[in-house]
Order: structure tokens, then C-alpha cells, then sequence
């Protein structure tokens, strides 16, 4: 009878097989990197035939966008002030990809969150609790108004089959309408009537800025996040490789 051949990972040596392991490993790490890299690159060059078809310099178009985001002091803490919502509801699209999902909705689950937060620390402040409490209960009623906000549309699709992606992005007009109807109502603070808002919290519960900047201490978090979840995602796919 003749013998089954053994796989030839089975009797190669030891640190063949681990020249391979790491081969893999680093194959799969450069996806992160050079996928957004490829597409960031198509992008600009099809953006830069636009432009000569405009008449426009794609040159002069691209020196300003890089001014007007890292050019001088000023620029660099704008961008970082208007990025961290950016960052944090691209990785509420990030996350649900990793099990297939595609969710367009996060900007409605900000908002919610954002609302939450807001109008669970009105009783907090008018009643002069801690700021550390305050922040604590803010943090917690945020995240957990987004979450439910966000599970609305996985119910649906676990329940109905409805598709993801249209309910999420519907979700979230229902959620800016639904901020709206309380700040321009019921919540809206009646000292400022130029501007719909709810009642401000004052210096003494913002989380405050940092020395010398505009800018405030969650913005360095919300840049640093991906990071986080790329290494998160990095060693989830290690650990099943090795399972």
C-alpha cells in the first residue's frame, strides 16, 4: 500500500515555516496601507483631469489644499478640530465592515450621541455636580444613545432583512430631525434667540483645551483611534491564523 505523501508545510523546517508565517503577515498588514494608498492616488489623478478640463491647475488646486490644512499654526488646529468627527463616524463605518456590514449611518449616531450627551448634563449642571461626574454620565449616555441608535438598523436586518445600508443612511435624517425638533423647541435655550441651541454648560464642564491651542483634548484621541483599531484588527487576524 503506498504511503499518503505528507503536505509539505508538514516537513519543512522550522524556520522555513516561519519565514513563510511572517511573508504572510506582512502581506496582509500592507493591505491597511496600500489599498487606501492605491485609492487615494486614482482619486487625485481622476480629480486632476477634471480640473484640466475645467481649465483649472491641478498643481496650484493641490498646493492649497495642502496650505489650507497643515500651512501655518491656525490651519493645523482647524484641521484637527474638524477631522476628529470624521475620523470617529468613518470608523463607525470601519468597524460593522469587518463582519460584512456596510453602515452609512454613523453621522445620525453622532448626532444622537451628541444630543444625549447635551441634554443629560442640563440637570447636572443646573444642579452643580462634580464636572468629573458629569463628564462620566455624559460619556456613558452618549455612547449609549449611539449604540441604540446604530442597533436599530442591525435589529432590522437581523429581523427583517432590511438592507443595512439604506436604513442606516435613513436613520440618520430621522436622527438630525429628530435634534431639531428639540433644540429649536422644548431644550432650546431662550437667552441666545439668534442662534438655536441648547443651555451651555459652561467653562468649568468643557473638557478644555490644550496649552497654547484652540485646539481640545479629545482631537489628539479621535486622530489616534485608527491607529488603535488597525493594531485591534492586526492581532484579531493573528490570533485566528494561530487558532
Amino acid at each position: 500500500m503506498a504511503d499518503v505523501a505528507e503536505p509539505a508545510l508538514a516537513t519543512a523546517p522550522l524556520p522555513e515555516l516561519e519565514r513563510f508565517d511572517l511573508s504572510v503577515r506582512l502581506r496582509s498588514s500592507a493591505e491597511y496601507l496600500v489599498i487606501p494608498l492605491i485609492a487615494l492616488s486614482v482619486s487625485a489623478f481622476l480629480f486632476a483631469l477634471f480640473l484640466l478640463m475645467l481649465g483649472k491647475s491641478p498643481v496650484e488646486f493641490f498646493q492649497l489644499v495642502v496650505r489650507g490644512g497643515f500651512g501655518t499654526a491656525f490651519s493645523i488646529q482647524n484641521t484637527l478640530q474638524r477631522s476628529s468627527p470624521l475620523i470617529l463616524t468613518a470608523l463607525a463605518v470601519a468597524v460593522p465592515a469587518r463582519i460584512g456590514l456596510v453602515m452609512i449611518g454613523g453621522e445620525g449616531a453622532f448626532v444622537i450621541g451628541g444630543f444625549a450627551s447635551a441634554a443629560i448634563a442640563i440637570p447636572f449642571v443646573t444642579g452643580h455636580v462634580s464636572p468629573v461626574l458629569t463628564w462620566a454620565v455624559m460619556l456613558a449616555a452618549g455612547i449609549a444613545a449611539g449604540a441604540i441608535w446604530v442597533g436599530i438598523a442591525g435589529f432590522l436586518r437581523y429581523a427583517r432583512g432590511v438592507n443595512e445600508t439604506i436604513s442606516s443612511l435613513l436613520l440618520t435624517y430621522i436622527g438630525i430631525a429628530v435634534m431639531n425638533f428639540f433644540v429649536e423647541g422644548s431644550m432650546r435655550d431662550l437667552t441666545n434667540p439668534n442662534k438655536p441651541s441648547t443651555m451651555p454648560i459652561g467653562d468649568a464642564y468643557l473638557i478644555g483645551k490644550m496649552p497654547g491651542t484652540d485646539v481640545h483634548w479629545v482631537s489628539p484621541s479621535a486622530s489616534l483611534s485608527p491607529c488603535f483599531s488597525m493594531s485591534c484588527c492586526l492581532a484579531q487576524r493573528s490570533a485566528l491564523r494561530c487558532g
